[in-house]
């Protein structure tokens, strides 16, 4: 995948990632970005993918989505998708995959996360999925609320 984002560097203003490389792949991935574009014109935007679900807790968040995104995750393994070093074992490794990768969780979980993603790597742009097969459309709706809640306040 790093040769597919130094090309990206090369040739485009900007990279955006897709959702499978946990946050410290990103920063790696980014770095060769970034190394790729020495010389050019600063990329525009640095933005990233990412499942988001926020509920009223982190427990019940991450209740709500694990088994929905743990089938999801082990069905794109099965295609042979390979955008990431970790891979999808069993429930119990996911849930602690979830956190690695994703912006799941209560309200101050993912603005920590948000936070962390813009001055850590200087993400200024993500791209929330929301919804996805098996989760409710008013869980979707839920998390959209409480996304602009939180972006008002970053």
């Amino acid at each position: 995948m790093a040769a597919a984002v130094r090309r990206a560097a090369r040739i485009g203003d900007v990279w955006v990632s897709s959702m499978n490389p946990s946050f410290e792949e990103l920063r790696a991935l980014l770095g060769e970005f970034d190394a790729a574009r020495d010389g050019l014109p600063p990329a525009p935007e640095r933005p990233t993918m990412r499942e988001c679900y926020i509920g009223q807790t982190l427990e019940s968040a991450v209740s709500d989505v694990r088994d929905i995104l743990y089938a999801k995750y082990r069905t794109y393994q099965s295609w042979g998708v390979a955008s990431s070093q970790s891979k999808v074992e069993d429930r119990a490794g996911f849930e602690a995959l979830m956190q690695t990768k994703f912006l799941v969780g209560d309200e101050r979980t993912v603005a920590e996360r948000l936070r962390w993603l813009r001055d850590e790597l200087g993400i200024d742009h993500v791209i929330a999925r929301v919804r996805w097969p098996g989760l409710s459309e008013e869980q979707a709706l839920e998390t959209m609320r409480r996304l602009a809640h939180i972006a008002a306040r970053l």
